[in-house]
């Protein structure tokens, strides 16, 4: 389980960076230190990482994991367009959280 609380504005400019390559799903990886964004395009190509860290967020929680016992980081795979769009509907100004527990991205203002 992942949550984190961060400003609209914050998360409008992940997008803008991240979308300087052209992708179809926003890979994330959670982990105790906040976010880690790898980006490829379609050719591999072109390769960006986005470290969004916890310090930086208003909240984040995000449930450890024991690499020593081969836990891994928890994943999320998101439809970059769908996401873009979800953050967009929300209203401007406010602060946004963000909840993923595996099976669904939540984003709420």
């Amino acid at each position: 389980m992942m949550r984190a609380v961060m400003d609209k504005s914050m998360l409008r400019s992940l997008i803008s960076r991240a979308g300087i390559i052209p992708m179809d799903d926003l890979n994330i990886e959670y982990t105790s230190d906040g976010w880690r964004i790898g980006i490829r395009d379609s050719s591999n190509i072109a390769l960006l990482e986005i470290i969004v860290w916890s310090n930086t967020m208003q909240s984040y929680e995000c449930d450890p994991y024991d690499a020593e016992k081969g836990e891994k980081p928890q994943n999320a795979s998101v439809p970059f367009k769908r996401f873009i769009e979800a953050v967009n509907v929300l209203p401007d100004g406010e602060v946004v959280t963000i909840t993923d527990d595996g099976a669904y991205m939540r984003l709420d203002a």
